[in-house]
């Protein structure tokens, strides 16, 4: 009786530990927004950061290279690289972790963000 005690505590106590981990380190709450000006990309924690962003990029459309998207292995992200040309002249890789992305979004930002590119050149 004990040992099954002491495997249903283990269980208990590693799903504990994973769900913290998801809920602390990988899951993000994140606002896009693109008007006809300016590209607006906020990262948000979902535990420690709720008012502060994590991480967030504010650009014109001016300053816009280019972008990709790939996932991230053993996750839930899917992470979106854009490339910014600084006024210096330098080219700029930032990178946005994106929970819960779907595709259809994925391909509603990669037009959005195609038609910019497109406009830029």
């Amino acid at each position: 009786m004990e040992i099954i005690c002491l495997i249903i505590l283990f269980i208990f106590f590693f799903s504990t530990l994973i769900l913290f981990y998801f809920l602390i380190a990988r899951i993000n709450y994140y606002t896009l927004k693109i008007d006809s000006y300016v590209i607006d990309i906020k990262i948000y924690r979902t535990v420690f950061s709720v008012f502060n962003p994590k991480d967030y990029i504010d650009i014109s459309h001016d300053m816009f290279v280019g972008f990709s998207f790939f996932n991230r292995s053993f996750s839930f992200n899917k992470t979106l690289m854009i490339k910014i040309k600084s006024d210096s002249g330098k080219t700029i890789v930032k990178r946005f972790n994106l929970s819960f992305l779907s595709e259809r979004e994925e391909l509603r930002i990669s037009k959005i963000l195609e038609k910019i590119i497109a406009k830029n050149s």
